[in-house]
C-alpha cells in the first residue's frame, strides 16, 4: 500500500467536499483558511465545469425547458407595453 501523507488527505477531502456542492464558504471554514480567495486560489480549477451547467440551468429556466424543481425560483416577467 502506498503511503498517503496528510496534505494529500486535506486536498482529497477538499475536492470531494466541492464536487457535492458544499458551498466554498464552508470549505474555507473546514480547511481554516482564512479567506475564500485562498481556497479558489488553490481549488479554483475544480469549478471550472460547473460554469457550463449554471448557464444551462439559467437557459432552461429562461426558456421554461427545466424541471419544475429548477425554475421554482424564478419569476415571471411581463413585458411592459408602451400606451
Amino acid at each position: 500500500m502506498t503511503e498517503v501523507g496528510f496534505h494529500t488527505l486535506r486536498h482529497t477531502s477538499a475536492s470531494l467536499l466541492i464536487s457535492q456542492g458544499t458551498p466554498i464558504t464552508a470549505v474555507a471554514g473546514i480547511l481554516g483558511h482564512a479567506s475564500t480567495r485562498m481556497t479558489l486560489d488553490v481549488y479554483g480549477h475544480l469549478y471550472e465545469d460547473d460554469a457550463s451547467k449554471y448557464v444551462d440551468r439559467l437557459g432552461d429556466s429562461l426558456f421554461n425547458s427545466g424541471t419544475d424543481k429548477e425554475r421554482t425560483n424564478v419569476i415571471l416577467v411581463r413585458q411592459k407595453t408602451s400606451i
